[in-house]
């Protein structure tokens, strides 16, 4: 049998009500090579439920794995793991059972020393960012992560200190994320999506004067969209990648455009131009003809009212699309003026009064039924 192989790492040691535990360093690669996740789940043969681990999230995994090649990842908080410092010996009675000689995990001056062996460290919290991990391949040493360790802890307190910690998480709301980004110094279309929702709030004359919560919350009672959903809704005619372009973008790399990208993607040689300025004024434009046509169903908040909220705010900038493109012929390289929105929306036979839930639905459903709507008559007489 071949020698068993350690590793060590430097270490505090803290103590709480809960009891004992190390605060430790360790480079990811080592972390990938010693931990495991405890899933809970039912045994078929016992139904017996084991394990504290909810289910991995593809999504949230996927996320994660683009996010650790970004030139600026980082996971600042720690990593807990449960270990216990020795392991029982293999035996087809239960009643033979004893210690194995070698240990596993043990502290001393200052160092944390660790059998570098799979399935030694249970992970109670950051599973999906040790998954997110596996797709980092530059060298180990340049993404190093906080560890806490507990040693020999009981499987109650294990399961406890997991459920308070995610119970206790709040997740920051999407529009809180994107405002963020305005303190960013690199380009991104975050930034630019966000800085376009930002100046159209504050602008008196703008369609959507203090129409926008900022920060997800009614400040002046008069915002019926979100701030995420603006950013997002803009964001689309940009990129379709907006975490690998803003990455791209903070390690100097010139923005790709195809073809492909160009016809889908209406705005992103405006934005790989750095050409904000003209991305918001089509969008200004736009929304001025919306709010000519249809003024009273525009600047209305009552909640039965759907044009100036999400179902017809995602229509509208679905449509836009269609409407900006009819109007160029297929250029996006265009600054389309107010007038040349109006003509199409005149073609709409749509009424103010027809704007309420009943009609669309707030979804997927209510979006796509006005956009066809929207679709059907703007184009009737061109």
């Amino acid at each position: 049998m071949e020698p068993k192989s350690y590793f060590s790492i430097p270490a505090i040691e803290m103590t709480q009500p809960i009891g004992t535990f190390y605060i430790g360093c360790i480079k990811c690669d080592d972390l990938l090579k010693i931990s495991f996740s405890d899933i809970r789940k039912i045994s078929l043969e016992s139904d017996e439920v084991f394990g504290i681990q909810r289910e991995l999230s593809p999504k949230r995994v996927k996320e994660l794995r683009q996010y650790v090649t970004n030139s600026d990842a980082t996971f600042p908080t720690s990593i807990i793991l449960s270990i216990n410092s020795s392991k029982l010996k293999p035996s087809d009675d239960p009643a033979d059972l004893e210690l194995e000689d070698e240990s596993i995990i043990e502290f001393k001056d200052g160092m944390l020393t660790i059998l570098l062996d799979e399935n030694v460290a249970k992970i109670i919290d950051g599973y999906h960012r040790v998954e997110g991990l596996k797709a980092y391949v530059e060298d180990p040493a340049k993404f190093q992560l906080n560890i806490t360790v507990f040693i020999d802890m009981d499987p109650e307190d294990e399961a406890i200190v997991f459920a308070t910690i995610n119970k206790a998480q709040t997740k920051p709301s999407n529009s809180l994320v994107y405002d963020l980004f305005e303190l960013s110094k690199s380009r991104s279309p975050q930034k630019t999506s966000h800085n376009i929702a930002k100046l159209f709030n504050k602008i008196p004359d703008n369609p959507f004067y203090r129409k926008i919560k900022i920060l997800g919350k009614s400040v002046y009672g008069t915002e019926t969209i979100s701030q995420a959903a603006f950013v997002e809704a803009v964001m689309a005619f940009i990129s379709s990648d907006p975490m690998k372009d803003r990455d791209d973008l903070k390690r100097q790399k010139e923005l790709q455009v195809s073809e492909k990208e160009n016809s889908k993607l209406i705005f992103r040689q405006f934005f790989k131009d750095q050409k904000d300025v003209e991305i918001g004024k089509n969008f200004d434009h736009y929304f001025r003809a919306v709010r000519a046509k249809w003024p009273n169903a525009w600047n209305q908040k009552e909640d039965s009212q759907i044009l100036n909220r999400t179902t017809g705010f995602i229509a509208l900038m679905k449509y836009f699309k269609t409407a900006y493109q009819s109007i160029t012929n297929g250029r996006n390289d265009l600054v389309v003026t107010e007038a040349d929105f109006t003509a199409i929306f005149n073609n709409i036979n749509i009424e103010e009064a027809q704007f309420t839930r009943d009609n669309y639905k707030p979804g997927g459903a209510g979006i796509a039924k006005l956009y066809g709507d929207l679709r059907e008559g703007g184009f009737r007489n061109i």
